[in-house]
């Protein structure tokens, strides 16, 4: 894909589509084009791209970005590093924090001293494919496509299963865009990933062999579906490719409202994203009475209610929710009706996230709390205006001492060193973003000072943390100040 202006060249999406990878030689890279990655927000949109760095990119061009299923293998070429000629294509692992390790050249005679790019491998790495000149002249063009056998026997925790999942609603009906998909490992409660299908209510993830899953639908965290999937350990590729089926889930919102013997007044509501006043299909509008009787119901694609039928007499409270995120109620009377009437109120859904990260900066301090995963924080608007207050620093000092603080919240977590080590990942990852950026100011990293504290703090996980993950991320940050 060709944009106006800098070229961008789409790359590769992860397993779980939240991250993408592609090519830019848009202003502020390293020279020619290198490779970028941007984060899915919560929304669904698309946080802005950062620049994989130094690690990755340098003055000559990058290429071909591609992630493995397992979200570690990163590959892509590059004519700088230490390419025998042209484009040669390499190897680092990502980490949990999402940080590079150093990068390795794929060995003769995958890489050539012509231009070999494009490495992609199957998920259970016994076949890659790449395109290659190849330096023997032994193909059919300029450029030909090559597959690799991998013979090597693999362990079996680099064998992968793609599971197709689908979340059918009942005829006639929308599906609810607040719909979220947590799967788990049976016995486990921390979630090996958080999916929300797409609009046609497909989903994909990628699984282990060996392992009993639990797979749970969820409309505004309450559950309304859940099954045990089962993958055992004898896939090949061959089934990989065929996939896992998921049985079309039938999506069964119960629905429950007045019922007066007097049809007379009647509600129709509407919901509307405060943010942008766009209506929110799939939205659960709750009514309730001063009776205490309540109602659901789920708004359809333009935001809009079906027909409601009101008893005479009562006073009703309307709310909505969408996802994690709600807003004020509407109250609708009717006491003292006694003719037709019709109520159109408007109830309005706040779809700006709660944050802790204010845009504003204390002088000489950075803070960002992190959402569940996620790791990136230098995409933030508070990260670059911390970073003109150490270029303040430079001009008056030429070196820079910095106090950091990173803590876990006590969620559980599949990183390295477990939650204390998630912590100093987290340390560790702002140090050398810190570090590359004083670099790039001509600042001799031994003139660049680091007084690093971390901890992991917060309530006691009770599985709870889609109901109370706010709670968890005021403990889920990283800070940095300026000594």
């Amino acid at each position: 894909m060709v944009s106006p202006g800098p070229l961008i060249q789409v790359g590769t999406l992860t397993s779980n589509g939240n991250t993408l990878y592609f090519v830019s030689n848009k202003p502020g890279g390293f020279g020619g084009r290198d490779i970028y990655r941007c984060k899915k927000n919560p929304n669904g949109g698309w946080y802005a791209s950062q620049n994989l760095g130094p690690t990755i990119n340098t003055k000559y061009d990058e290429e071909s970005p591609f992630v493995h299923p397992n979200g570690e293998d990163f590959f892509f070429s590059s004519q700088g590093h230490t390419s025998m000629g042209g484009f040669d294509i390499f190897v680092t692992i990502i980490d949990s924090a999402g940080i590079f390790d150093s990068v390795i050249a794929l060995q003769y005679p995958i890489n050539t001293t012509d231009d070999d790019e494009f490495y992609v491998s199957s998920p259970d790495n016994k076949r890659a494919y790449y395109a290659s000149a190849h330096e023997d002249h032994s193909g059919f063009g300029e450029q030909d496509l090559y597959m690799i056998s991998i013979s090597q026997e693999l362990e079996e925790n680099e064998v992968l299963v793609l599971f197709k999942g689908q979340v059918v609603p009942d005829k006639g009906d929308t599906l609810p865009l607040g719909i979220t998909v947590v799967v788990t490992i049976k016995g486990k409660s921390e979630p090996v990933g958080i999916y929300r299908p797409q609009r046609n209510g497909n989903f994909n993830c990628i699984l282990k062999p060996k392992n009993t899953y639990i797979f749970s639908y969820q409309i505004d965290g309450k559950e309304f579906y859940r099954e045990e999937i089962d993958v055992p350990g004898e896939f090949s590729f061959q089934e990989i490719e065929r996939a896992i089926p998921l049985n079309p889930v039938k999506l069964k919102v119960e629905t429950s409202l007045p019922n007066p013997v007097k049809k007379n007044i009647s509600l129709k509501i509407t919901v509307l994203d405060l943010k942008n006043f766009k209506p929110l299909g799939g939205a659960r509008i709750t009514l309730s009475d001063n009776s205490g009787n309540g109602y659901s119901l789920l708004a359809d694609s333009l935001g809009k209610s079906q027909a409601i039928y009101l008893e005479p007499g009562k006073i009703y409270s309307i709310k909505a929710k969408y996802g994690e995120f709600g807003g004020d109620s509407v109250v609708v009377s009717t006491v003292g009706v006694k003719t037709e009437k019709k109520f159109s109120p408007t109830v309005y859904v706040s779809t700006l996230k709660e944050t802790y990260n204010v845009d504003s900066l204390v002088a000489g301090k950075f803070i960002h709390y992190f959402e569940f995963n996620q790791t990136e924080f230098d995409h933030f608007h508070n990260y670059p205006l911390f970073l003109a207050e150490i270029d303040k620093a430079i001009s008056v000092n030429g070196k820079l001492s910095i106090r950091i603080k990173a803590s876990a919240s006590k969620v559980p977590t599949k990183a390295k060193g477990g939650l204390p080590g998630l912590a100093k990942s987290r340390a560790e990852a702002l140090k050398k973003k810190l570090i590359e950026y004083a670099v790039s100011k001509g600042v001799d990293p031994a003139k660049v000072t680091f007084q690093i504290t971390t901890s992991v703090g917060g309530p006691a996980y009770k599985k709870d943390f889609l109901h109370h993950i706010r709670e968890y991320e005021k403990f889920q940050y990283v800070e940095a100040t300026l000594k």
